[in-house]
C-alpha cells in the first residue's frame, strides 16, 4: 500500500470515528481497535490525532475534547461531525451489488424484506455522483428455489428429482437422489446424498443443478448415519509439459511434484468418464499409463474426435 492510500484511509478512518464515538461513548480501546480491524497503537494515535482537531480558532472552545486515558474513550465538542460521512461511488456500488445478491437469494414468501432491500436500493441509488447506463446486477450462481427445495428436502428427509448437468459427460442428466447436507468448499456450495441412478452417494455442485422437484416415487430413505463410501478408483499418469495445468486439473500436489525424481504419478478419481475427459482435454501435456482398458478408452475418444475433423474439413 502506498503512503498516499494509507494517508486516504486513514482520513476516512478518522471522520469514521467521530460518529461512532458520539453513539458509543464510553466504549473500551480495546473493543474500539477490534471494531475498526487496527492495532490497540494505531488507535490510539488516531485518537491523539482528533484530540488536537476542532473548528477554525483552535482554541479549547473549538477543539474536540476527548478521553482515553482510563482505557474508555469518550468524546464531547464534535457535534459538527457526529453525522456519518458520506459513501463514495465504489462504496454506493459494491452495497447496490451486495444487496441485489441478497434479493436474489430470497424466496417469494420474504415479500417484506424484498420490499425493503427495494427501498435502500432506490435511496443508495439516487446518492450515486454519476449516471448508470444499466441497473447493476449481480450474478446469481445459485437460485433461491433450488437451495431453498434442497434444503426443504433435508429437513423434510425426502427424494427430490434433479436435472443434473455432468461436466464429464457434457450431459444433463435426470436423477433422483436424497440430500442429507450442504458443505461449501473453496465458496463453492455442494450436496451430499444418495443418487438412485447410481445406487451409491455422490456429490453435487449446487451450480450444476438445473432444476429442481418432486420425486415422483417416494423410494426409500438412507439414515444420514449410514458410512458413506469413499472408494476412489487409481490410475497412473506421465507428465510431459505444462505441469501446472495437468497438477491444477489432476488434483497433483504441485510442490510434491517437484521434489519427487518419480517419472509416473498415481491419480485417484471416482469417475473413468472424468478421467477420459481430464486426459484429452489437457491434449498431450500429459498421457495415461494405467489401466490399460482406459488407456485404450481414450485412445478411441481420442481418434474418434480426430476424425470428426477430417471429415468435417473434407466436407469443407
Amino acid at each position: 500500500m502506498t503512503k498516499t492510500n494509507a494517508g486516504l484511509l486513514r482520513a476516512a478512518r478518522l471522520l469514521d470515528l467521530v460518529p461512532y464515538l458520539m453513539s458509543h461513548q464510553g466504549i473500551e480501546i480495546d473493543v474500539l481497535a477490534q471494531q475498526f480491524e487496527i492495532s490497540k497503537t494505531e488507535l490510539l494515535e488516531d485518537l491523539n490525532t482528533l484530540w488536537m482537531c476542532g473548528l477554525p480558532g483552535y482554541t479549547p472552545l473549538e477543539l474536540m475534547d476527548l478521553t482515553f486515558d482510563s482505557g474508555f474513550v469518550t468524546i464531547r465538542n464534535a457535534d459538527e461531525l457526529q453525522n456519518a460521512r458520506a459513501l463514495n461511488n465504489e462504496e454506493v456500488v459494491a452495497l447496490l451489488l451486495g444487496l441485489d445478491y441478497l434479493k436474489g437469494q430470497l424466496l417469494t414468501e420474504s415479500a417484506a424484506l424484498i420490499a425493503a432491500i427495494e427501498s435502500l436500493v432506490s435511496r443508495l441509488s439516487s446518492t450515486l455522483r454519476i449516471a448508470l447506463t444499466n441497473n447493476l446486477s449481480a450474478h446469481i450462481e445459485v437460485s433461491a428455489h433450488i437451495r431453498g427445495a434442497l434444503l426443504n428436502a433435508i429437513a423434510k428427509r425426502e427424494p427430490l428429482e434433479i436435472q443434473y448437468h455432468s461436466p464429464t459427460r457434457d450431459e444433463i442428466i435426470l436423477r433422483t437422489i436424497h440430500p442429507l447436507h450442504i458443505s461449501i468448499n473453496q465458496n463453492i456450495e455442494y450436496v451430499d446424498g444418495f443418487c438412485e441412478l447410481v445406487n451409491d452417494y455422490r456429490t453435487f455442485r449446487l451450480d450444476r443443478i438445473l432444476t429442481t422437484n418432486s420425486a415422483s416415487s417416494p423410494g426409500r430413505w438412507l439414515e444420514s448415519n449410514v458410512a458413506q463410501p469413499n472408494v476412489k478408483l487409481p490410475f497412473e499418469i506421465a507428465i510431459l509439459e505444462r505441469e501446472r495445468d495437468v497438477c491444477e486439473r489432476l488434483n497433483i500436489d504441485l510442490e510434491t511434484l517437484k521434489t519427487s525424481n518419480v517419472k509416473a504419478i498415481a491419480v485417484f478419481g471416482f469417475s473413468e468418464d472424468w478421467l477420459i475427459r481430464e486426459i484429452l482435454t489437457l491434449g498431450g501435456s500429459c498421457i495415461l499409463t494405467k489401466p490399460a482398458d482406459i488407456r485404450h478408452r481414450v485412445k478411441m475418444r481420442a481418434e474418434l474426435a480426430l476424425n470428426g475433423y477430417r471429415n468435417l474439413l473434407l466436407g469443407a
